[in-house]
């Protein structure tokens, strides 16, 4: 009985190191931890927010700010909440270590440039560039074909 749970231990455990994509290495976060990064991490921050404004008016004795809770709560509150969303549309729901861009960019084509010249070569195989070079190769083909006539 042991020689079979040793077999089917051995087999699984190959499984998961040829399958990468096991339910281990996918595991999402739970619903609790959701609801903290959602709700509870804004409501914090907007709640210090508050605090400290309360702090600075009645401790401080500030009379120049007043608590004013669009400002010291519901700012705080909604710019922590978009940041926990835009992390959360990166991370695929928080499933991976790893960000994807909100927007995929085109990938940039290398193109080659292209020249196309014509290039003259002599009978030696050399290359001829000057033009003039050219022009008195002429006329010596021109010359040597008028004697052989």
């Amino acid at each position: 009985i042991s020689s079979k749970r040793y077999k089917r231990s051995t087999s699984q455990q190959t499984n998961r190191m040829s399958n990468p994509n096991t339910t281990q290495s996918k595991k999402g976060m739970t619903l609790q931890a959701r609801v903290c990064l959602f709700f509870l991490l804004p409501l914090f921050v907007g709640s210090f927010g508050l605090f400290l404004s309360f702090f600075k008016t009645k401790v401080l004795n500030q009379k120049d700010s007043d608590i004013d809770f669009d400002r010291d709560f519901i700012i705080p509150f909604f710019v922590t909440f978009v940041l926990v969303t835009v992390v959360m549309i990166q991370t695929s729901g928080f499933a991976s270590s790893k960000a994807e861009p909100l927007i995929s960019w085109p990938k940039v084509i290398k193109k080659k440039k292209i020249t196309k010249k014509m290039v003259i070569v002599d009978d030696d195989g050399n290359v001829i560039e000057d033009e003039e070079l050219l022009s008195k190769l002429e006329k010596k083909k021109r010359n040597a074909s008028k004697k052989e006539d």
